[in-house]
């Protein structure tokens, strides 16, 4: 089962990296949007090995989708590469992770 969630999560890590590179190649003053597009590349790889997770992983991807959508609202000149939006963006996102695999997967284990 992990293995399975590795393999449909994966895609999103080569398409993060690849833009990544490829903006710091050809469109350098478009670095801006990278913390925005990790965001929303990383919600669609969550999306894809959701049904490998936990059922509630969904509400992980809809708020990287959110994050990112915001990140390339308002993260702009100065901000866009904030230690406080990169930290609340995928910091949030982690600790939401837990908290849903914590109440979805290890605490029915333990009762």
């Amino acid at each position: 089962t992990t293995l399975r969630a590795v393999e449909q999560f994966a895609p999103c890590l080569l398409v993060g990296a690849a833009g990544t590179w490829i903006l710091g190649e050809v469109a350098v003053d478009s670095l801006r949007l990278l913390p925005g597009l990790w965001a929303l590349i990383f919600s669609l790889g969550i999306f894809a090995s959701a049904r490998s997770v936990a059922a509630g992983i969904y509400l992980v991807g809809i708020y990287y989708a959110l994050a990112g959508v915001a990140c390339l609202i308002w993260a702009r000149g100065e901000l866009a590469f904030s230690p406080w939006a990169m930290g609340l963006t995928f910091g949030g996102g982690q600790w939401l992770t837990a908290a849903v695999l914590y109440f979805q997967v290890e605490r029915p284990h333990a009762s």
